[in-house]
């Protein structure tokens, strides 16, 4: 975490087992990581406003519903 001025960013990772639908996935039972990062801005110690970043993509090719990283068998083959 790192404050200055009005401002407060926190680095974050969450861990969970997908047990139920999200984002129109059924639940597969797998666990998953996601990393992400808020910035928060901050007036007279209220959070006035957040702005969030996180591996969206990350997490759906966790959930096997995006292909993952790397090349295919048919691209591997042209070499």
């Amino acid at each position: 975490m790192i404050a200055e001025k009005e401002k407060v960013v926190a680095a974050w990772v969450i861990s969970a087992t997908h047990k139920g639908d999200f984002m129109n996935i059924p639940a597969t039972g797998k666990k998953v990581s996601v990393e992400g990062i808020t910035i928060h801005y901050i007036r007279d110690g209220k959070i006035l406003d957040s702005n969030a970043r996180w591996d969206a993509v990350g997490l759906l090719r966790q959930l096997g519903a995006f292909p993952p990283l790397g090349r295919g068998k048919e691209a591997a083959s042209k070499g």
